[in-house]
């Protein structure tokens, strides 16, 4: 039995597929998830390949090989959560691999956020502030109580821009 596991790696947004190349090339296992999905514009309608995880490249590889990652030409990081390495079952990949086989667009969410927890939102302008939850509208849209503010924001931002304080 080998140590492989299969972790996350954060990368620029639309360089998931030359990642998983320059990695598959240095002998890393990694995929990018994909599904042929019909895009309508106003005079056409087309077929198009489309990354179902934006940012993400999954990639298997030993706990020791980890540190043959360079984190340089788009590749932001390893995904973490609560600082630890975001760790993929087999089981997870080979869900990842029949979402591509769809024939109906499937769009990867966000973990919604649940009103009333307590983050700190870690990037942006708003970065070090302290605040509750008290709406997830879908997409990138948190609705925030900043108590001492009185007031709530609504913030557009990334969900990776907002840490849950346990």
């Amino acid at each position: 039995m080998t140590d492989q596991h299969w972790y996350v790696l954060k990368v620029k947004s639309r360089y998931e597929r030359a990642i998983q190349s320059r990695l598959q090339g240095k002998g890393f296992e990694a995929i990018v998830p994909v599904q042929t999905q019909l895009r309508r514009w106003s005079d056409r309608i087309k077929k198009v390949e489309t990354v179902l995880f934006n940012g993400y490249v999954f990639i298997s590889c030993t706990t020791r090989s980890l540190y043959d990652i360079h984190f340089e030409g788009g590749i932001l990081g390893f995904v973490r959560f609560e600082n630890k390495l975001a760790e993929l079952r087999e089981s997870d990949i080979h869900l990842i691999k029949k979402l591509t086989n769809f024939e109906t667009p499937v769009t990867i969410l966000p973990t919604r956020l649940i009103p009333g927890e307590q983050i700190e939102i870690t990037e942006g302008p708003l970065r070090g502030y302290f605040g509750v939850v008290e709406a997830h509208k879908g997409g990138r849209r948190v609705l925030v109580s900043i108590p001492r503010l009185h007031c709530v924001a609504r913030i557009e931002t990334h969900i990776e821009s907002i840490r849950k304080i346990s």
